[in-house]
């Protein structure tokens, strides 16, 4: 005899997004990206993958340690640019208007509108160092930061939840960020 494991939940929504490309920030901490699921929410956001990937357009030494961190919590972000959430099929319920991603600017390598939240006070649940750049034109850093991959299980976000993606420590501005992501609406 064998059981299998199955979920009685139906995804109502599964949407891909990607952040505009945002210019590092001397500011530190330097929000990057944020999920939320609001208040009196009636669904759950599972969140399938989300990487950062990094560009650097100038020739650097850049050897200060930073991070990419990535937190929840139960801030309700504010500022920042609402992106669009790209629907996997169209047939799909269209993603309620309380799960809402924010990045920080509103055009590639355009000025930041920054994202208003505070960095918790827990540590975090996962970080990732930046990548240390010695020299280099248009140095591409090809494998992805990835802070929740595919085939791992999701991370969940339930009604007033939220996720942020942070970089903490000086970076210079010659580097740039873009994170992408996938997640999933269920009915709670």
């Amino acid at each position: 005899m064998y059981v299998i494991p199955t979920s009685a939940r139906i995804a109502s929504n599964e949407v891909k997004f990607a952040s505009w490309r945002t210019v590092a920030s001397a500011a530190t901490p330097h929000n990057l990206l944020s999920i939320e699921n609001t208040t009196g929410s009636a669904v759950l956001v599972a969140v399938r993958e989300l990487a950062v990937e990094i560009q650097v357009n100038a020739v650097t030494a850049m050897l200060v340690a930073s991070d990419i961190k990535l937190f929840r919590g139960t801030t309700v972000p504010t500022g920042g640019t609402t992106l669009t959430q790209h629907q996997l099929d169209t047939s799909d319920t269209v993603s309620p208007a309380n799960v809402v991603i924010r990045g920080a600017t509103a055009s590639d390598g355009g000025a930041a509108t920054g994202i208003t939240y505070a960095l918790p006070a827990t540590n975090a649940m996962y970080a990732q160092a930046v990548p240390k750049i010695l020299t280099g034109v248009g140095v591409f850093v090809t494998a992805d930061q990835r802070f929740i991959q595919r085939d791992e299980d999701p991370l969940i976000l339930r009604a007033a939840q939220s996720l942020l993606l942070v970089v903490i420590g000086i970076v210079p501005a010659h580097y740039h960020y873009v994170v992408k992501g996938k997640l999933e609406v269920f009915t709670a």
